[in-house]
């Protein structure tokens, strides 16, 4: 069987190349997010709970603002790149065009904060100049993941993998550098956060230069851009308004200590997300053009098979590993966090289906449905953690959050199935959701 599998990937051009493009991804991915776990503990232990949440929350605003002001072009974009993949005019206006439009966006919504600032309806302890900074950080940030994407869109893997690693490590690496030498505060790391980011905006600009040319879309393209693309924002701002729910209330339960378990929780959860992310890098972009053929099908496929096969393992080995885990990100202060993270870890994994399947939705163009499935999701965990919470406290919402995964994940791929069938498995991913979810709650009942 083994013999069989090996020789099926020889055989396979576009698993070929999806392995060549994932590598590229893997290299720029693993190198800028390793330093990024190196700084959790860092913070965890520099950082009061308090602190360590405050710091959380930012991150989180400056992704909501992305989302917000993106106004979901990055999905429609790639549509319209696989649609014009050989016009060149087409493919500068594209870009030049979701530049503006995007960056124009998160200006004005500085202006509201600002706004909102001197007319009285912020709190005493607002602080303008933190906005202010989160405001420019963002900026630099859409920018340079802009510029990415157009470019991994294109399928040019290296010169994308080079701008996501500079454009990450600069950030980071400036903020944590202005934090050791100086006071360590928030402050001091968005500083230095922005002096990075400002580089490697220059850099990013450099490589995509060949692209780069002031030339609008033209008013029907624009439109069509528009269309494909303003669906996925509520699905995309649902997903991170799902992160602040549950943060708000935890906060509102139990307080900022106890978000600041959580928050941790979720960082380390996030190495996840990073995961899935560099694989779909490599892989969907070339499915996406190749949907047609029984190639591009194929791949999905082993794919498909192979990742919920994996989620049983991955419970397991979460549960096994949650001790060792805490203990290195997070140190003594945060034992308590020990039993969700098996939750987090799992729901993240099933929810992380979504960046590698679903793709009749693009193609027979009805990304709305992805925005009704993700809002149910999110009404989902709201309510069951509204239940959950109250008999078991930080992990009732961790548990909500895993069963509105489950649920969620299988009509993603029921749904897409049924408007362009790649012959997945339901069988096999049904059964894999249950024995992992399964596995989790007798584990749970077992240690109470």
């Amino acid at each position: 069987m083994i013999k069989r599998i090996l020789q099926s990937i020889k055989g396979d051009r576009l698993l070929k190349q999806g392995l060549v493009d994932t590598n590229y991804y893997l290299l720029a991915q693993v190198g800028s997010r390793v330093i990024g776990l190196l700084i959790i503990p860092i913070f965890a232990r520099l950082l009061t709970l308090e602190e360590f949440a405050t710091y959380d929350l930012f991150i989180l605003a400056s992704s909501f603002i992305v989302l917000l002001g993106g106004l979901g072009m990055d999905s429609g974009a790639a549509i319209k790149i696989a649609e014009n993949k050989d016009d060149t005019v087409a493919l500068h206006s594209l870009l030049f065009t979701t530049l503006f439009v995007s960056l124009l966006s998160i200006v004005f919504l500085w202006l509201v904060a600002i706004v909102t600032w001197y007319l009285g309806f912020a709190t005493n302890d607002f602080n303008p100049y933190l906005i202010h900074g989160l405001f420019i950080y963002t900026i630099l940030y859409q920018f340079n993941y802009l510029v990415y994407n157009f470019i991994r869109w294109l399928g040019n893997a290296k010169i994308a993998a080079l701008i996501n690693f500079t454009s990450y490590i600069l950030g980071i690496v400036g903020g944590l550098v202005c934090m050791l030498i100086w006071k360590s505060t928030l402050a001091n790391y968005i500083l230095g956060a922005i002096a990075g980011s400002t580089i490697g905006v220059i850099l990013s600009a450099y490589y995509a230069r060949s692209y780069l040319a002031v030339r609008f879309l033209p008013a029907d393209h624009f439109k069509d851009l528009l269309r494909l693309s303003l669906p996925y924002v509520p699905t995309y701002l649902s997903s991170y308004f799902m992160q602040f729910v549950d943060r708000l209330l935890i906060t509102s339960f139990f307080g900022l200590s106890t978000l600041g378990l959580y928050a941790l929780v979720n960082r380390v959860g996030q190495v996840v997300t990073f995961t899935l992310q560099i694989i779909s890098s490599g892989f969907r972009p070339i499915i996406t053009v190749n949907y047609a053929t029984e190639e591009g099908q194929g791949l999905s496929r082993k794919i498909f098979t192979g990742y919920w096969l994996a989620t049983v393992p991955v419970s397991i080995i979460s549960i096994l590993m949650s001790p060792l885990i805490i203990n290195i990100f997070g140190g003594d202060k945060y034992q308590m966090a020990i039993p969700v993270l098996p939750y987090i870890i799992l729901s993240v994994w099933l929810l992380g289906s979504f960046f590698l399947f679903g793709f009749g939705y693009q193609i027979k163009r009805k990304t709305i449905y992805v925005t009704l499935i993700t809002f149910m999701v999110v009404v989902l965990i709201y309510v069951l953690s509204l239940v959950f919470i109250r008999t078991s406290g930080m992990i009732g919402i961790a548990q909500a959050t895993t069963l509105a995964a489950a649920l969620g994940a299988f009509l993603y791929v029921y749904i897409s199935e049924r408007l362009y069938s790649f012959k997945y498995s339901m069988k096999l991913m049904m059964l894999s959701i249950f024995t992992s979810v399964l596995i989790l709650v007798l584990f749970d009942k077992w240690q109470s």
